[in-house]
């Protein structure tokens, strides 16, 4: 299996430098790495949380075949909701069915809609530090600016990863375009940033061969054929509870599933506490509403919290 290794700031300081000092390296980067011909699948986790209530859905986008229009070839998207858990509120499942042209001289894909007469930007691939985010990843509520340019390895090549966050702490849900793959998001699915709605980008394949997984703690089941008990595997994902909440700052992760790393983030999304184990501290912070996002080995679970004094 070949995974992605990302090169960004600590904790993979020493991979860039390798980076930098690496002509041939610097080289793959440099080459335009366009979508694959066919067989391509995008497996994405998606989650929503209404109250105590959460909702939580395996999403599977894949390539079913050529099509032509309007004397140009696109790939149809078929769009699958594998799973669903829970059922309170509604996770973002992304631009659903449609067809796909990617222009590989300019280094832009486009999406369009069964029915529509025209072409919409879906990634544009020349965006440097400063550019704007365009096309149909337009956010009503935020202006996204490219923040940083790097690479990631996808099948033994560096591909240009474009950064809309990079902080250290935010690294396992940050934002960003991947050439040839899509977005960290999914293959259509905006970026809604941590709290209480979102989507990830598990894993990405060509062939039954799984090329890219998310950094942090990737789930490869949308990827592949769903096990029998998928259903049972996929709740586990909502079996952790946090206590006493509220609370006047220290809460406890109780669950059969050990956390890994737990992020915790203002009302506003601002990144406020980090650590991992089953304890979270939240003393030094203002009375308030929090959201806990857990990642464990099954995945990542977004929790409320609420501080009294």
């Amino acid at each position: 299996m070949i995974t992605a290794k990302c090169l960004v700031l600590s904790p993979w300081l020493v991979l860039v430098s390798v980076l930098l000092g690496n002509s041939q390296a610097k080289a793959q980067f440099n080459v335009y790495h366009p979508f694959p011909d066919s067989n391509a699948v995008w497996g994405m986790g998606a989650g929503c949380i209404d109250g105590n209530c959460g909702t939580g859905e395996y999403i599977r986008d894949s390539y079913s075949g050529d099509t032509l229009i309007d004397g140009f070839t696109y790939k149809r998207i078929e769009h699958e909701v594998l799973v669903t858990a829970g059922g309170c509120c509604y996770p973002p499942e992304g631009l659903g069915m449609g067809f796909l042209r990617e222009d590989v001289s300019a280094r832009k894909v486009y999406w369009r809609w069964p029915g529509e007469s025209s072409d919409t930007l879906l990634y544009d691939f020349n965006l440097d530090v400063g550019d704007t985010i365009n096309g149909l990843f337009r956010f009503p509520s935020n202006d996204w600016i490219v923040v940083s340019v790097d690479s990631v390895i996808v099948d033994s090549n560096y591909r240009r990863r474009i950064n809309f966050d990079t902080s250290d702490v935010y690294q396992c849900m940050r934002f960003s375009f991947i050439e040839g793959v899509g977005s960290t998001a999914g293959l259509t699915n905006e970026y809604y940033g941590p709290g209480e709605m979102g989507s990830i980008l598990e894993c990405f394949s060509v062939g039954g061969e799984v090329r890219y997984t998310e950094p942090c703690n990737p789930d490869t089941v949308a990827c592949g054929e769903l096990p029998v008990n998928v259903q049972s595997f996929f709740n586990k994902r909502t079996e952790l509870a946090v206590s006493p909440n509220p609370s006047s700052g220290q809460f406890t992760i109780n669950g059969i599933i050990k956390p890994t790393t737990v992020f915790v983030y203002s009302s506003t999304g601002q990144p406020v506490w980090q650590g991992s184990g089953n304890t979270i501290d939240l003393t030094a912070q203002p009375p308030g509403v929090y959201t806990a996002v857990i990642a464990t080995e099954r995945g990542r679970q977004a929790v409320r919290l609420v501080v009294l004094r």
